[in-house]
């Protein structure tokens, strides 16, 4: 597991080809490095949808989202 990342990557730009992700991002520890990867692996053929479950701190959300903007 030297490579991780890029192994990850790898194998998630042959997954999904020329195809579209959507990906259900709640600002969570497993969402985030999920999203960080995808967009990483397949940039423009990302599009997350923030998730506000009602559980978060006060402006949490709005970091969340401004986290993930770009």
């Amino acid at each position: 597991m030297a490579d991780y990342k890029g192994t990850a990557i790898r194998q998630i730009r042959d997954r999904v080809g020329r195809g579209r992700v959507l990906l259900a991002l709640s600002g969570g520890v497993d969402s985030s490095v999920c999203a960080a990867l995808l967009a990483e692996a397949i940039g423009s053929q990302l599009t997350c949808v923030f998730v506000d479950h009602g559980l978060m701190r006060l402006n949490e959300g709005d970091e969340v989202q401004a986290a993930f903007a770009k």
